[in-house]
């Protein structure tokens, strides 16, 4: 496995992300979509990757600006941060790399299934990353107010479209241009296309085209504020939430109070990462309540509208941390701006370091806590 890149960056992004640092510092199941398959996805020589690396230690005292997490590198925080749009399809599971990632967004898709947009910057990943889907119009919204360059697998007409119509940079592995793509034997098209996240940011620095993206992606902005000193408001006690955006499509997290994390489960089933061959938890999940449209003129294949996420304006949210179900607010007031997470009180959002993940939950879908 390749070492992650330490390619010194722009002062721009190095400065935000200090800046990041300093504020964190200073800042006081029931059923539902089908069971993982036990397909493994192979690494970039062909074979299954299923043995986590022993976790590095930090002697760099440095965390990582998305989560507050040390890092043993000082350098990693400075190179690109990519956000990957993974595939959540039934058939897909299990993925590789999402307990890889720093930060993981959920977002609804069409017929009310979920994609998984993760973010990497501070840790390596192991073998191929994916499998890789299309980009939606929400991905937008998302590079917008984080500044992260997108790397999916295609997506509609109208989605690039506007992509192009807004100027957002991103790394499409449908297009020849990029050689860390490939498909992979055992999965069925299309979720078999995955990617070599390390060749790609090996990269960095060596393609004139990769790095006049990442220059208009813009320096990364982090979607919460993290510090080690945090308290959190109290809460109601939970040991389980559940979202439930159809019929068919059901998805959570339960809380293990022996480890401290919560645990991911589709259809009550844990969910696991194929390539370090650990369950997927979180030690912050915060759900945010959203309303969505149809696209007009832009159906998929099947001819199930595609949604337009509504992620400007303001509505309720629910942080779940430490077995703890605790209320909040969001606020975006413009596409230009991050979006502001704060206690029913006014008091903003200050979360302890851990794996964050993002659920984008739409009005129409139920949340239960057990």
């Amino acid at each position: 496995m390749r070492s992650p890149t330490s390619r010194p960056r722009p002062a721009a992004r190095v400065a935000v992300l200090a800046l990041a640092l300093v504020l964190a510092a200073c800042a006081g199941s029931s059923a539902g979509s089908p069971a993982p398959s036990s397909v493994p996805t192979p690494d970039a020589s062909g074979a299954p990757q299923t043995a986590e690396p022993s976790p590095q230690t930090s002697g760099s005292g440095a965390l990582c600006p998305l989560n507050g997490l040390p890092i043993a590198d000082r350098a990693v925080a400075s190179r690109p941060p990519l956000l990957v749009q993974i595939d959540n399809d039934p058939v897909a599971r299990p993925a590789s790399n999402l307990t890889r990632a720093d930060i993981v967004i959920e977002a609804p898709v069409e017929l009310d299934m979920t994609r998984f947009s993760a973010i990497f910057l501070c840790q390596p990943t192991l073998g191929l990353t994916g499998p890789l889907r299309s980009a939606r119009y929400y991905n937008i919204d998302l590079w917008r107010q984080l500044h992260l360059l997108t790397t999916y697998f295609g997506a509609s007409n109208g989605a690039v479209a506007r992509f192009s119509a807004v100027g957002m940079p991103g790394v499409n592995g449908a297009l020849p241009d990029w050689p860390w793509f490939q498909r992979v034997a055992g999965r069925i098209a299309p979720h078999n296309l995955y990617a070599d996240i390390e060749a790609f940011r090996d990269s960095f620095g060596r393609m004139a085209a990769l790095d006049r993206l990442e220059g208009r992606a813009g320096a990364m902005r982090p979607p919460f504020v993290v510090a080690p000193t945090a308290r959190l408001h109290g809460g109601r006690p939970v040991s389980s939430v559940e979202i439930q955006t159809s019929s068919t499509w059901q998805f959570g997290w339960r809380w293990d109070a022996s480890l401290g994390f919560w645990q991911r489960q589709d259809g009550g089933v844990p969910t696991t990462d194929v390539a370090s061959g650990s369950s997927v938890t979180a030690a912050t999940v915060v759900v945010q309540t959203i309303k969505e449209q149809a696209v007009p003129g832009d159906p998929d294949p099947g001819g199930n509208p595609r949604r337009l996420q509504l992620l400007v304006g303001n509505g309720a949210a629910t942080l779940y941390a430490d077995g703890q179900a605790i209320s909040l607010r969001w606020s975006r007031a413009s596409a230009s701006d991050t979006t502001h997470w704060t206690y029913m009180d006014g008091t903003p959002l200050v979360l302890r370091p851990g794996v964050i993940w993002w659920e984008i939950v739409p009005t129409t879908a139920s949340v239960s806590e057990g």
